[in-house]
């Protein structure tokens, strides 16, 4: 994108015959995400553990106390609580202990309660989803197909609002695709690219005269309208409405994902500057096409002639 601007600014300064304006890239990067501390485990006793033999959340509270339990990936981990909840409310149906039953439903609710810490760190402590906002290097979107990265993000904004189930292989196929994409950061970078390439070229080009005596234009306009054409419509402004196209379809997902609870101010950050950088570049897209469009006006030029 950077290149295609600059070529393009180039272009038309070469046609008025003047030096193009000198543009230094721009900064591209977002918050770090902090850690979220993860809340405590559940506090059984031994003596109340070998009573859950033959409940399933016996298994699963032994599997937490392992090694690899407690090295489990925060999206493992939103998975294993949740299987807990669920085993802690088979186990109080099929159980007639009236003590443990009630030890159970306490177990139960105080997980329950911890859930919110699950799902945020699920959210922004997941590697996948924060290299999706901060690690794309200086990538934009490119022509390659993003569906299956906008499917991710709608699964998992279904997820963390309870309105689908998650498994292991579902949810972890998903989390790949938004690493492997990085769709966020990515429109991050073109947005913030074509405000600053275009706001700059934007100053640049008002110091310009383009001439037209009698309402006619004179070659160097024409040529500059032929690069305006060419290069601008055909091309960055085509760009830029892939990108929109995909922005105006992620960012309610990403907003959803936004909104849960207990996700640090951090990640709120990084999805509203998205919409800063989107904002900044129609912005900058429309001045630059109102100029072009004076020009035409002037110059009785009719959309589209070459």
């Amino acid at each position: 994108m950077s290149e295609r601007l600059i070529d393009y600014a180039n272009r038309l300064a070469t046609t008025q015959d003047v030096q193009p304006p000198g543009i230094s890239p721009p900064r591209l990067t977002l918050s770090t995400l902090p850690v979220i501390a993860e809340a405590d485990a559940l506090q059984i006793t031994l003596s109340d553990f070998h009573q859950l033999k033959g409940c399933a959340a016996q298994s699963l509270i032994a599997e937490r106390n392992t090694t690899l339990g407690k090295l489990q990936a925060p999206s493992q981990r939103f998975l294993y609580q949740r299987a807990l909840l669920e085993a802690l409310g088979t186990c109080q149906t099929s159980n007639s202990d009236d003590t443990l039953v009630k030890k159970l439903a306490g177990w139960q609710q105080d997980l329950q309660a911890r859930q919110p810490y699950s799902i945020a760190r699920l959210v922004d402590q997941s590697r996948e989803i924060t290299n999706s906002l901060t690690n794309s290097g200086q990538g934009i979107v490119s022509e390659e197909s993003y569906s299956a990265s906008l499917a991710a993000f709608s699964y998992l904004a279904r997820v963390v609002t309870q309105q689908v189930k998650a498994d292991s292989k579902t949810l972890e196929t998903h989390l790949q695709q938004i690493d492997r994409q990085r769709l966020p950061k990515r429109l991050y970078n073109q947005f913030k690219m074509q405000a600053h390439y275009l706001n700059a070229l934007n100053d640049w080009q008002n110091n310009l005269t383009f001439t037209c005596p009698n309402g006619r234009a004179g070659k160097s306009v024409e040529y500059a309208v032929n690069v305006f054409n060419r290069y601008f419509i055909q091309g960055i402004q085509a760009d830029a409405g892939q990108a929109n196209q995909l922005y105006y379809t992620l960012m309610p997902t990403l907003e959803t994902l936004k909104s849960v609870e207990l996700v640090s101010p951090e990640f709120r950050t990084n999805i509203d500057a998205i919409t800063l950088a989107f904002n900044a570049s129609q912005q900058a897209i429309r001045e630059h096409v109102t100029f072009w469009q004076d020009v035409y006006r002037r110059c009785e030029i009719k959309p589209g002639k070459r």
